[in-house]
């Protein structure tokens, strides 16, 4: 992204700092407006994610949007009950060459046990899934779908095409960070995540 964007990656090419993002600088604290994730939560494990979303939570601004984009769950078992054709119409699962379905699911380089580790995905989401992530940050107020069209990489004169703005195989969400003086809003779910969470 362009300026004011700042963007950070832990490998080099696009990135403005080259740097792990589970670990920000104290010193960024409530210092952005908006956050915005993009494909990089199901990087990491169940049990490591959470303290990642509160780590994200923590340098956006009281009432600032934490945006995290990855790749959807619901979207492969719709692709995989639906002929095994994705929204593009692509075969989906295979096992005689790789598939758009499944790199969004295990991640680029699958097929090879000597896949970059950078590469490799952890865990998928759906919207009741990524939305408790939201909620174990213990900031969320404001939760929300959003469509591919109000994604920040769409409101250039020349929109950024990323992993986020494919609809065939993507779930984009926010939060608004709560005011730290404001009540915690109830649970419209109960749906829990397992013990793996601690």
């Amino acid at each position: 992204f362009p300026e004011p964007w700042l963007n950070i990656d832990a490998e080099p090419g696009a990135a403005d700092l080259v740097m792990s993002i589970h670990k920000l600088p104290e010193k960024w604290e409530g210092l952005f407006e908006e956050v915005r994730a993009s494909h990089v939560l199901e990087h990491f494990t169940l049990n490591e994610a959470p303290a990642v979303m509160k780590e994200w939570s923590r340098v956006t601004a009281p009432g600032g949007k934490l945006r995290v984009c990855v790749p959807d769950l619901a979207l492969f078992v719709e692709a995989y009950v639906n002929g095994n054709k994705d929204r593009k119409g692509r075969e989906a699962v295979s096992v005689e060459h790789t598939t758009h379905m499944l790199t969004q699911i295990f991640g680029r380089g699958y097929e090879d046990r000597e896949m970059n580790p950078f590469m490799r995905h952890h865990m998928v989401y759906d919207e009741a899934l990524l939305r408790r992530m939201f909620e174990l940050t213990g900031e969320a107020g404001d939760i929300q779908v959003y469509p591919v069209a109000e994604d920040p990489s769409q409101q250039f004169e020349k929109p950024i095409k990323n992993d986020a703005s494919n609809s065939a195989y993507t779930l984009n969400m926010f939060m608004v960070k709560r005011n730290p003086n404001d009540p915690a809003p109830e649970r419209e779910s109960r749906m829990e995540m397992g013990t793996g969470l601690g």
